[in-house]
């Protein structure tokens, strides 16, 4: 893949994946007065698999169609790679919702057929992703919460009862919305 020296979209916001914990909405600076008013994703989570790992392939900097389908396969989709029709759709459709950007005059003319048109995420594709990522973490920690409280139950003799909640730092696993 190709990648920009240093490019870190991470870095900038701080993502709880890099380290710090950041807001789950994203930020529009139309808002009146220079203020910043919250953008919600709701509505587009849980992203589609072919959506999530695009995006996720040009988090580490812009890169081509072609380069893309290969992350899609280093991530995860080796057997089941989209045909090359269906990623370049997915690409259009994220331009046209603005989670993308081609980059004009960053075209590579390949060998033989059309130019290669390089891609980058945008703020917004990249707030997105990061409460895409927030939210499956919120719903990997409750699997692990009701699996551990199972397996307690279990060893407990099947049942639950007094004193059979696991102990763990998740005080109550239904108090986030996981979409």
């Amino acid at each position: 893949m190709t990648s920009l020296s240093g490019y870190d979209p991470f870095a900038e916001r701080g993502s709880r994946f890099r380290g710090a914990r950041d807001n789950a909405g994203a930020r529009d600076n139309a808002g009146a007065r220079g203020r910043t008013r919250r953008r919600s994703y709701s509505a587009y989570l849980p992203l589609p698999p072919l959506t999530f790992h695009v995006l996720l392939s040009l988090v580490e900097g812009p890169c081509h169609g072609y380069e893309i389908r290969h992350a899609l396969w280093e991530n995860g989709f080796r057997g089941i790679t989209p045909h090359h029709s269906s990623v370049y759709r997915r690409l259009h459709h994220l331009q046209e919702q603005e989670w993308i950007v081609r980059l004009k005059g960053h075209e590579e003319p390949p060998s033989a057929g059309p130019l290669r048109r390089t891609y980058r995420l945008t703020e917004e594709g990249l707030e997105l992703l990061e409460t895409e990522l927030d939210r499956l973490d919120r719903v990997l920690r409750l699997a692990a919460h009701k699996l551990a409280r199972r397996a307690v139950e279990m060893r407990q003799g099947g049942g639950p009862g007094p004193g059979t909640e696991p102990e763990d730092d998740l005080s109550d696993p239904f108090e986030f919305d996981l979409y």
